[in-house]
């Protein structure tokens, strides 16, 4: 580059801003001497006023006078036909701009090293090539996360991989401590070893060292400084066109050439994985830095548990798993792990030598105290949700006065701060969630403002809700949206119905969450949970005044006591169900409990009175006309059918059954049906078609992800495996059945023992049996998303014979 160049009998010194004519100083604005720079330096081409614009006011948005302005004052200056106008173009210098002699100095390669660090990096290889990838399109690239992260770490790992191109070399600022401007530039030149000029402001001569060397400056820390770093980043990102800058930070420089990396903590291993635990990179960070603090750490079987839930329970933070694995000194791991309730007090970093952050309670304080006192009311509100949240829960758990857009806002300033992960999908709603140390932080701060109690009741209020309009979709033929909606709302909904127990209002909340829940805890094999909170709902309400909230929860808890195979306890539920029904004079309810009804006297081999509530269902919703209550009326009279051996009748059932399912479009009740069919067709010899049957019920298993139903197809399986005498298919496929039912709680119906016992009481003796039940046993183990596919895929085969035969 040269210091100074010289054109007709002008002479413009770059080092010291100043423009000579003839050797006397010429009185010249800072933008027009800036706007001269970039026409000189162009040496004479046409520079657009777009580039201008950018070039004279980095990071600005100005409107095109304001360049029209510095055209203006440097023609008065240097002569009106100095500056030449191209129509359509931009402008030109009048003159050819040469070096003056003598001044010819190259730009300083940067002299910097990256810091040492401490242990080897580990993992984050995708978010490294993405770092690496997004360099190749931008000469600014932030990597921002919540402190601790690991932000520092990758940028590091990510400049020691791309020193090899950049010839101008790589230097490391840390701006951890520095507050303004000139400190920040005053650092960087002493890291960089470049110093201050006499009448030249230092990021002057910082942009005429580096000048166009391909360069990388890494600048830790930023969110200290946020806006002299930005400034000062425009400025050389301005001046040196082949510059990158790595930037890590808590917030974004809302630079227009930033691209942002969010750097996500790092994966854990999910509750209940066993598999591959150290194939997950917290759990190798987290064994890694264990043996900094104690070299002899073996990690055996029973120690690789505690260590991937305490890198569940920290969410994967490379900060908070190394500082809980520096207490290995002092403490087991099962110890640590039992400690992390009170994370913010053990996870301090002892005199270890961990770096600056001494800290985890430090790095989110940080980010809590840049927030407006508006914000932190919020966020200390949305700590009591458990798992993620919906913008319009958001709204709804604010204040009173709240719009959804101050929530776009407030959350906004969140996720910009790392406090909130967004998550998207498509076609699905966008969602929030905290990582649990932040959530833990937030609802510590909830109790101290004396704010617990209000944020629990909007809390519950809003959920109740949320699941009363959620259970208007499963009636409304939206089977599929209504079990998806309430996955991603079951920790909420679970914890407002302990909530709901706070207040006397709440009682009555509770029978409402109660009733709206119906079917699901079935259908996610979660009926043991169901049970438990519908007893509690109903319990809670004993004296309170008849409403159909009360008669329908009641329903729910004699619905799901038939499933735990508590027959007896289910009566009790549906008759005081069916009761208060005709005391509200609601057919909707008797017709659902006495349907009920039917089927669970059946498992107290009570019969006849099965068949008496069940005609009486049926009866009473034919008669109200509404398809959806036809719809599991016939169904439970097919399903006494079934399990008194009248088959015609109840294949007739099921036929009709699997007909009005498709014409209210209720898959899961088209699922139930085609599951019934099969069961028909196998006591009546029709093996072909319970196989075509049962095909297309596992279609319906797999679309919903209906646990109870899969758990009913396997039997279907061992069945009509034991039908044809393969005994190793149905010892096999019957542990697998058997451990579903273990796992999930929900017992066979009578309808279905009473077909599937006897056939298996047909399995060999002596010898056989000791082979059946070591099959058993290998079944037992195989997870249930396993069988289901091994069902499938067996299925699947005997169905296309079938339909050939």
């Amino acid at each position: 580059m040269t210091a100074s160049l010289r054109f007709g009998r002008f002479v413009l010194k770059q080092h010291e801003r100043r423009l000579l004519d003839n050797g006397h100083p010429v009185n010249i604005e800072s933008r027009a001497y800036d706007l001269l720079v970039e026409l000189a330096r162009r040496g004479g081409e046409v520079v657009s006023k777009d580039e201008l614009i950018e070039r004279v006011w980095p990071g600005l948005v100005v409107e095109e006078n304001n360049l029209q302005v510095q055209v203006s004052r440097l023609r008065r200056a240097i002569g009106s036909d100095a500056i030449k106008t191209i129509t359509g173009r931009g402008y030109q210098l009048a003159w050819r701009p040469v070096p003056d002699e003598g001044t010819d100095v190259t730009a300083a390669k940067l002299h910097g090293e990256l810091p040492a660090v401490r242990g080897r990096f580990i993992g984050r290889e995708r978010d490294v090539a993405i770092c690496i990838d997004m360099l190749r399109t931008t000469r600014l690239l932030t990597i921002a996360a919540i402190g601790g992260c690991g932000k520092t770490r990758l940028a590091i790992e990510v400049a020691r991989l791309l020193a090899a191109d950049t010839p101008g070399g790589v230097s490391f600022i840390n701006l951890a401590h520095l507050s303004d401007a000139s400190g920040i530039a005053l650092n960087i030149g002493q890291t960089v070893r470049v110093f201050e000029q006499p009448g030249l402001a230092l990021c002057d001569t910082l942009a005429f060292a580096i000048g166009s060397e391909r360069a990388l400056l890494v600048l830790d820390n930023c969110e200290q400084a946020m806006p002299a770093v930005t400034m000062l980043v425009s400025v050389l990102l301005a001046r040196c066109p082949h510059l990158r800058i790595i930037a890590t930070s808590r917030l974004p420089t809302h630079h227009r050439l930033e691209r942002v990396h969010a750097l996500a903590p790092l994966e854990v291993p999910g509750v209940g994985a066993h598999a591959n635990m150290l194939s997950y990179d917290a759990v190798q960070l987290f064994i890694d830095r264990v043996k900094w603090a104690d070299a002899s750490f073996k990690v055996d079987e029973a120690q690789l548990e505690s260590v991937a839930d305490i890198c569940r329970r920290l969410d994967g933070i490379p900060l908070a798993l190394e500082l809980a694995a520096a207490r290995a000194r002092l403490l087991s791991l099962g110890e640590i792990r039992d400690r992390l309730d009170d994370r913010f007090k053990l996870l301090t970093s002892p005199a270890s030598g961990l770096r600056g952050q001494q800290t985890l309670l430090a790095t989110i304080q940080w980010s809590y105290d840049q927030l407006h006192a508006d914000v932190q009311k919020r966020l200390r509100h949305l700590s009591v949700i458990s798992g993620g949240w919906t913008l319009e829960t958001a709204t709804a758990l604010s204040d009173e006065d709240a719009c959804e857009f101050s929530t776009l806002d407030a959350l906004d300033q969140l996720a910009n701060l790392s406090l909130v992960v967004v998550e998207r999908h498509p076609g699905e709603e966008t969602r929030y969630q905290f990582l649990e140390t932040v959530r833990t932080f937030a609802s510590e701060l909830l109790r101290e403002a004396g704010e617990d109690g209000m944020a629990c009741e909007r809390h519950w209020r809003r959920y109740v809700a949320l699941a009363a309009a959620f259970s208007t979709d499963v009636r409304a033929a939206d089977q599929r949206r209504w079990l998806r909606r309430i996955d991603l709302e079951r920790e909420n909904l679970v914890a407002a119905h302990d909530e709901c127990a706070a207040s006397r209002e709440g009682v009555q909340a509770a029978l409402v969450l109660t009733a709206s829940m119906e079917g699901y805890w079935r259908s996610r094999g979660l009926v043991n949970l169901g049970h438990r909170l519908a007893c509690d709902a109903v319990a809670r309400a004993a004296s309170c005044a008849p409403s159909r909230a009360h008669a329908r929860a009641l329903f729910c808890a004699g619905e799901l006591a038939y499933f735990i195979g508590h027959h007896a306890q289910a009566c009790d539920y549906l008759e005081r169900s069916d009761e208060l029904g005709r005391q509200l004079g609601d057919e909707d309810v008797q017709v659902a409990a006495r349907l009920m009804l039917g089927v669970s006297c059946l498992g107290l081999d009570r019969d006849e009175q099965a068949q008496l509530h069940a005609r009486a269902a049926l009866e009473m919703a034919r008669k109200k006309g509404d398809l959806g209550l036809i719809n599991i009326a016939v169904m439970a009279l097919g399903a006494i059918h079934l399990a008194l051996g009248t088959l015609e009748q109840a294949a007739a059932l099921f036929e009709e059954s699997l007909a009005i399912a498709r014409q209210r479009n209720a898959p899961i009740n088209e699922g139930l049906s085609l599951v019934n069919i099969a069961w028909a067709a196998l006591g009546r010899g029709q093996e072909n078609k319970a196989w075509v049957a049962l095909e297309q019920a596992i279609a319906v298993v797999l679309d919903l992800g209906h646990e109870a139903m899969g758990q009913m197809t396997i039997d279907l399986v061992v069945g009509l495996s034991a039908l044809r005498g393969e005994w190793e298919v149905a010892a096999r496929f019957f542990g697998a059945a058997q451990a579903s039912i273990d796992y999930t709680g929900q017992r066979r119906q009578p309808a279905i023992a009473r077909r599937l016992l006897p056939l298996l009481a047909r399995r060999p003796n002596g010898p056989g049996a000791a082979s059946f039940a070591a099959l058993e046993a290998e079944g037992r183990r195989l997870h249930h998303a396993a069988a289901l596919r091994a069902v499938s895929e067996l299925v699947r085969a005997q169905s296309s014979r079938a339909l050939v035969a």
